[in-house]
């Protein structure tokens, strides 16, 4: 016989973040001197589940409102907005700037270890074919594969990466 599972059930089981996560963020944001009691540890842990639930939704609502079937990092900034958070992308957006160019930087630094090991001349040229790639900024794709310009929300983030290089990094938040 399957047991049921109840939403509390399931938020015990699922939303909690690793406590040493929850410890390392909690000692980076407070002052030294500052204790903080296990249950609250816990509560956080819990909290920041239910705030990653909170925004998924959102991301999904505008995703599905724009005819999209995977939520995308505008959406996610366009969740944070619609949620009155606008104080946090400044330095959201400068993360995934961030995240973005070590991920393009790691993909090159491969392409061009293959691209150096002696191979085919076919090898050269997919490796070659690969860093055009991996330096052209990606589409966002819609369930047909084509390309669609979401030229509002990429106009605000480029116009927001411009503003954000004084912003904090997230661990200062």
């Amino acid at each position: 016989m399957a047991e049921t599972t109840t939403s509390e059930d399931f938020l015990k089981e699922n939303l909690e973040m690793p406590i040493a996560t929850v410890n390392r963020i909690i000692k980076n944001a407070l002052p030294n001197n500052t204790q903080v009691a296990k249950d609250v540890k816990s509560l956080f842990s819990k909290a920041a589940g239910i705030f990653i639930i909170y925004l998924s939704t959102h991301a999904n609502e505008i995703c599905q409102e724009r005819k999209k079937s995977t939520i995308t990092a505008q959406h996610v900034l366009a969740a944070v907005r619609e949620i009155e958070m606008e104080d946090f992308l400044p330095s959201l957006e400068k993360y995934l700037n961030e995240f973005r160019t070590i991920s393009a930087n790691k993909k090159r630094a491969k392409i061009n270890k293959q691209a150096s090991q002696p191979g085919s001349g076919k090898k050269q040229k997919t490796a070659n074919n690969n860093a055009a790639a991996a330096a052209a900024p990606a589409p966002a794709e819609t369930k047909t594969g084509t390309a669609e310009a979401e030229t509002d929300d990429n106009a605000a983030a480029a116009e927001a990466t411009t503003d954000s290089a004084a912003a904090p990094t997230a661990s200062e938040t």
